[in-house]
């Protein structure tokens, strides 16, 4: 939808402001002919340990919020590829020191551990394209 322009207010606080995003909870969203279960199985392979270890505040800084990382299930079967960072909206600890550094640390294990994933073949040879919403809390 459009939203028409203002003119005249220039403090924020007296002006309009406009959210574009989810309005529900995320969800994985999959795209291909890998069947749900098979994308949700290898996935959950990886995040359990993953999520696991990234509730060890004395190894992984303390953040809440989202993070959608998208990825690509080679037809042929095997590891993940393309995997990347959407978007994050993730925000650090008070007690953390380097805020910026720490959500790089916690984007390069959810990265890293994404790209070990490993996925059957599919029954056409194509990639499945998966989009992944992680929330911290």
């Amino acid at each position: 939808h459009g939203v028409r322009r203002v003119y005249g207010v220039q403090d924020p606080r007296g002006s309009r402001l406009v959210l574009h995003g989810w309005f529900a909870s995320p969800e994985p969203f999959y795209d291909g002919p890998l069947e749900t279960e098979a994308v949700e199985s290898a996935l959950t392979d990886v995040l359990d340990p993953l999520m696991e270890s990234l509730g060890d505040h004395d190894v992984f800084p303390q953040l809440t919020g989202h993070m959608a990382v998208c990825m690509y299930a080679p037809g042929a079967g095997g590891k993940a590829s393309k995997v990347r960072v959407l978007t994050e909206s993730m925000r650090v600890h008070p007690s953390e020191e380097d805020p910026a550094g720490a959500r790089e640390v916690v984007a390069r294990a959810v990265l890293e551990a994404l790209a070990e994933c490993e996925f059957p073949a599919s029954e056409t040879g194509e990639d499945t394209f998966i989009v992944l919403p992680l929330q911290f809390e």
